[in-house]
């Protein structure tokens, strides 16, 4: 994990989930919610595409590459 602070959250798993995700932890001597939070942020980032803090300005650029002129006019 991270240097961000953790928040403890409470969840319910059905058995073959959880024989499964004990099964990987003892196998990699990982935590539980390391691989929870692992399996967590892969299916987030195909659910919620994020931007990193570097894309706004390539984007933005692209932008006024893109819309120059219509930027010209409004302004």
């Amino acid at each position: 994990m991270n240097n961000e602070q953790s928040k403890k959250i409470s969840i319910q798993l059905s058995p073959e989930n959880l024989f499964k995700l004990n099964t990987l932890s003892k196998q990699n001597s990982v935590d539980l919610s390391v691989i929870v939070n692992e399996a967590l942020s892969v299916y987030l980032d195909q659910k919620i595409p994020t931007i990193s803090k570097e894309d706004p300005i390539v984007h933005f650029a692209a932008s006024i590459k893109e819309f120059d002129d219509l930027y010209k006019k409004l302004t």
